[in-house]
């Protein structure tokens, strides 16, 4: 899983490839992606997904996807 890719998320770049802020309704897509990732490592009694990064796909490889697709890059890395 990419964590910390550097692509751009498509929620912060526009068609013409420059920053878009993000909408009230993309934020909180975000935030409630980025609390089922961070609820699943708790769950998985991870405590730093970097570190134990096969653990944390392994586990919470989903939730990591959703995080990572619902949030901008520089919100997930």
């Amino acid at each position: 899983m990419g964590l910390f890719s550097s692509a751009p998320s498509p929620a912060s770049t526009a068609a013409d490839g420059t920053y878009k802020p993000m909408k009230r309704e993309e934020r909180r897509l975000c935030w409630e992606a980025r609390d089922a990732y961070f609820a699943c490592l708790d769950r998985s009694h991870i405590l730093d997904s970097i570190k134990d990064a096969e653990g944390a796909a392994r586990q919470c490889g989903g939730e990591t996807a959703a995080f990572e697709r619902d949030c901008a890059s520089s919100w997930v890395s």
